[in-house]
């Protein structure tokens, strides 16, 4: 059991090496067969070779379509052929255009005149409103639009994609109205979810927010409370008051169905 000590004290070579096995270890590539190694070696040298180029090239390729893309976008769509001049056109003649440039507050399209007509966002939808003209149009999309109004000595031409019967009636200033100035039997020209523009004769549509409209007063106890005026196209409003002015502002004239004395106590209970 113990491990025999000579003289000096020293344990004998025979207890202090001790045997050791050493265990065959065999992995399984060794027991592939050679054909198939060698498809491996061959499979990892074409990746290293075309591998890396092959990523360059798609790479090189999506960039190149994205960068022609965006030239498509930037680019204008070619004019019409010429086929009418300022001096013969009339208001309330359609067209069919095709939209040359866009900007926030409305597009430039081409009918076939020598200068293209621009068409503002308010006159872009009849029964909806719209932000920016590029929500709702794009560059060279075909659109039928009416003249609104046309000017040869100052080679001016205004457009319209809604019917001139829904269009301004009026050419006031917004400058010329004041803050809480009333007005009387106004028509409601289009309606969108939340609100209506309303044709107050200025340049522009005055903007109705549903939250002033109003309600009038119950009938009886527990009865539901009904709006002041139906928002629906071609209502004609018996009075309401100027809300906001900004003569600056595009969209700088609102009012409001509730009196100067109503809007001060809602606004500060």
């Amino acid at each position: 059991m113990y491990a025999r000590r000579n003289n000096k004290g020293a344990t004998s070579s025979a207890g202090r090496k001790k045997l050791s096995i050493k265990k065959n270890s065999i992995s399984d590539s060794d027991l592939q067969p050679e054909e198939w190694r060698q498809n491996r070696e061959a499979a990892r040298a074409r990746r290293l070779k075309h591998g890396r180029n092959a990523k360059i090239e798609k790479r090189q390729a999506l960039l190149a379509a994205q960068q022609e893309f965006r030239k498509q976008l930037r680019r204008k769509p070619e004019y019409k052929e010429r086929c009418v001049e300022l001096e013969q056109l009339t208001v309330g003649d359609w067209f069919d255009g095709v939209v040359r440039k866009l900007r926030p507050h409305g597009a430039y399209v081409s009918i076939g005149t020598e200068i293209d007509g621009f068409v503002h966002v308010k006159d872009l939808r009849e029964n909806e409103f719209v932000q920016r003209a590029e929500d709702v149009l794009f560059l060279g999309q075909e659109i039928r639009v009416c003249v609104k109004g046309v000017d040869p000595d100052t080679k001016r031409l205004s457009l319209s994609a809604v019917a001139l019967d829904h269009t301004l009636t009026g050419d006031k200033a917004i400058s010329s109205f004041t803050l809480n100035q009333r007005l009387t039997n106004v028509r409601i020209m289009r309606v969108t979810p939340y609100a209506a523009f309303v044709d107050v004769g200025a340049i522009i549509p005055a903007y109705l927010h549903v939250t002033d409209v109003g309600l009038l007063p119950r009938k009886r106890i527990g009865a539901p409370r009904v709006p002041r005026v139906q928002l629906q196209p071609g209502i004609i409003i018996p009075e309401c008051w100027i809300s906001y002015l900004d003569p600056e502002s595009p969209r700088g004239l609102r009012i409001s169905c509730l009196t100067p004395e109503e809007r001060s106590v809602s606004t500060n209970p």
